[in-house]
């Protein structure tokens, strides 16, 4: 996308803008689920707790959902090979780091939601 004859995917203006934003919302959001789990280390000293809020109401790994999402609308706005294979291997790989941290998590806390998915909503 960095070369000379690049065309632009989107070429609407607002379309621009509202993937640039979504973008930047999403990658927001996974800042703030990396604050909250930095947080529960920091009060629980180093132990593991059930995360809460910032999207880990719905799924295990809300910052992984949340990364997989910018990158999506990275893929829309761009539409080249090298950045949807990248989010299709990122998707991959946090779609198993996902199932086995929710996995642990159904192990570990008795009291763990069994209505909270691993890494996508309704999917996985």
């Amino acid at each position: 996308i960095l070369r000379p004859g690049y065309k632009d995917f989107i070429t609407g203006k607002k379309s621009r803008i509202l993937l640039i934003a979504l973008y930047l919302n999403f990658e927001m959001k996974n800042l703030k689920c990396h604050q909250i789990l930095r947080e529960i280390k920091i009060f629980n000293r180093g132990r593991k707790d059930i995360p809460k809020d910032g999207g880990f109401d719905t799924v295990s790994c809300a910052n992984y959902l949340w990364e997989f999402m910018a990158w999506v609308m990275l893929c829309i706005l761009c539409f080249h090979w090298s950045i949807v294979l990248f989010t299709i291997c990122g998707f991959i790989q946090m779609r198993e780091w996902a199932l086995k941290k929710h996995n642990y998590y159904l192990k570990t806390f008795k009291n763990y939601p069994k209505s909270r998915y691993a890494f996508i909503p309704f999917l996985i």
